[in-house]
């Protein structure tokens, strides 16, 4: 249980260091709001599997994360910033509406899914998260299939 709770607070301080360097350079605040969501979603990828032991407090932090992400993601992509090592596809300036719209399911779908976590956690079940998470996850694949190069 140590393990996972640790995981979910690194996946919360990745979000959280963004903002020191989001004014100076949208594509490394991508990469960590990136590597944090992630880093979340791998823990929640693993509770789903049965590979993690599901907590109850690091699917919240999960869910949080990911909405987190899900609201300040979009800012970060200014024009100029398709230049440099990113691995954001142009296709997200050329389709402009279509990744707003992307980014819009993400964050609706993810705030559905947190708002499934009562404030009691002890009663949030596997099957709950699993239900919640499992669109927000569709949601990150979707994306990355569309705007994202691949390796």
């Amino acid at each position: 249980m140590n393990r996972t709770v640790f995981f979910a607070a690194a996946a919360a301080t990745f979000a959280l260091s963004a903002s020191a360097i989001a004014l100076e350079d949208p594509i490394a605040t991508r990469k960590i709001l990136m590597d944090a969501n992630g880093a979340a979603s791998a823990l929640g990828g693993g509770m789903m599997k049965g590979e993690i032991a599901f907590n109850p407090v690091a699917a919240r932090a999960v869910l949080q994360t990911n909405h987190s992400v899900s609201v300040a993601f979009g800012d970060y992509f200014p024009e100029g910033s398709e230049l440099g090592d990113t691995k954001a596809d142009p296709k997200i300036w050329t389709d402009a509406e279509g990744f707003a719209a992307a980014l819009e399911k993400f964050r609706s779908d993810s705030e559905a899914a947190l708002a499934t976590v009562p404030e009691d956690v002890a009663g949030y079940t596997q099957e709950q998260f699993q239900a919640a998470f499992g669109q927000v996850a569709q949601n990150c694949r979707n994306c990355h299939e569309q705007y994202r190069i691949s390796n």
